[in-house]
């Protein structure tokens, strides 16, 4: 059994001004965001982690980095731990997305299991298989702890794809800024969701 800590990364300007849909592009954390990593250090600093997974965008890595400084253990970046690909509907907001790309966004409502984000982005399976091979490769039989730290959508669509949910509902969780779930994984096939919903706000 392994126990996983999966953490949202920190507040950026995108998600903090209009909550504009940022996939790929590599936006920074704001200040709050930096106090956020900054408190994450704070509220983890007894914990032992055998190892850090992390996205290699910029968000991630320095909100794990409030962590890993704090803890004295290497951080290992690992692409599949990033967002999705929004495709066209990057830097957008819902309202506009629902503008420009009617056909496409009631086409992903319908069915994001295997429509593509933004036409030309992922689809939420690729995202759940991605995902969960990260997982499914560190997972050890001695009791370890791993800290992941990743992105909402990624976050909410692995969570959903991992408790049996259609993915048509991944939106109707939630996962905030510098939040913290945790997941006991003891097969592939065996996840057990421990929903702390922790956020440490300046």
């Amino acid at each position: 059994m392994t126990m996983f800590y999966v953490i949202r990364h920190g507040e950026t300007e995108w998600n903090g001004h209009g909550n504009r849909y940022c996939g790929r592009t590599d936006v920074p954390l704001t200040t709050v965001g930096k106090l956020q990593a900054a408190r994450l250090g704070d509220a983890l600093a007894a914990m032992r982690f055998d190892a850090a997974l992390v996205s290699p965008l910029q968000r991630a890595q320095h909100t794990a980095l409030g962590i890993t400084q704090r803890l004295g253990i290497e951080m290992q970046t690992d692409s599949r731990l990033s967002e999705i690909d929004f495709g066209d509907w990057e830097g957008l907001t819902q309202q506009e997305i629902e503008h420009h790309f009617a056909q496409q966004w009631k086409a992903w409502l319908h069915d994001p299991a295997h429509v593509k984000a933004g036409g030309s982005g992922e689809s939420a399976g690729d995202v759940v298989a991605r995902i969960q091979s990260v997982f499914v490769e560190n997972s050890r039989d001695n009791g370890e702890s791993v800290m992941v730290v990743s992105h909402n959508t990624a976050i909410r669509l692995f969570i959903a794809g991992t408790l049996g949910m259609p993915l048509i509902h991944y939106r109707k969780l939630e996962f905030n800024n510098a939040g913290i779930c945790m997941v006991e994984m003891k097969s592939a096939a065996d996840f057990k969701w421990q929903l702390g919903g922790y956020m440490p706000t300046p």
